[in-house]
């Protein structure tokens, strides 16, 4: 059971895969964790950070803590306060 395992590394020795919180990883890194985010990227002293998350619906769940994500130089920001997406064409639409 993958939960016995959800704070242990497990390093698959046919593969090289690298499974956190699983032991039988299916890419060459997986992460699993059902509760928090499954990968955080921090900047300076964890006061900037990006959380990653997929839900049980294979939703991916994007958060920065300023609430902006940007692709691209210019080509798409959203701020998830507003709920809006911008493009780089100037055109607005409502993200729900």
């Amino acid at each position: 059971d993958d939960d016995d395992f959800a704070g242990s590394i497990f390093i698959a020795p046919q593969t090289g895969a690298v499974g956190i919180g699983t032991i039988d990883p299916t890419g060459r890194l997986e992460v699993q964790d059902s509760v928090n985010q499954q990968l955080r990227l921090t900047h300076t002293a964890g006061q900037t950070y990006t959380d990653f998350r997929t839900t049980d619906t294979g939703t991916l769940s994007i958060v920065p803590s300023n609430g902006i994500i940007k692709l691209g130089e210019n080509s798409i920001t959203i701020n998830n306060g507003l709920n809006t997406i911008t493009s780089s064409s100037g055109r607005n639409d409502i993200a729900r």
